[in-house]
């Protein structure tokens, strides 16, 4: 079965160390309920303090499982918006 890699550029609610890390452990604590791995990812700077955080996660190609994946990421609390940087089936 194909896999799907997708960056997501992942934009917090408020500017902070401490809400990133939050924002990622709540994330891969739902990889694991939707079935997708959290496999990198790293802090880029926005303005005033406020950084994105940027995700590579890979999933198994199946119907429908891209919208469970974006469903789990916006039900996080602490994330403002989501962008999808890129996609790409390996």
């Amino acid at each position: 079965m194909a896999q799907v890699r997708i960056i997501y550029k992942i934009f917090p609610s408020e500017a902070g160390d401490e809400v990133l890390s939050s924002i990622l452990e709540e994330l891969r604590d739902k990889g694991r309920e939707v079935g997708f791995e959290v496999v990198d990812h790293k802090e880029e700077p926005i303005a005033f303090g406020l950084k994105a955080l940027l995700v590579l996660v890979v999933v198994d190609e199946r119907e429908g499982v891209l919208d469970k994946v974006e469903e789990a990421i916006n039900s996080i609390e602490d994330i403002s918006s989501v962008e999808v940087m890129r996609m790409t089936r390996a």
